[in-house]
């Protein structure tokens, strides 16, 4: 989760709290991640809240 709050806060996102996590927080943090290279595998962390937003993203 540690990963992803300095990811998010890197690509401006600050002040973040597990909760206020929404679809273009996931948007955000997949584009950044495929233009890292990252393969989907590595893309669907731990974290429940974001594997079901990611989950969204990648199906919707």
């Amino acid at each position: 989760m540690a990963q992803i709050a300095d990811t998010l806060h890197e690509l401006g996102f600050r002040g973040l709290r597990a909760t206020g996590l929404r679809r273009k927080h996931a948007v955000a943090l997949v584009r950044e991640w495929k233009r890292q290279g990252r393969s989907i595998g590595t893309m669907n962390p731990s974290c429940p809240v974001l594997k079901f937003l990611l989950h969204q993203y990648v199906e919707g």
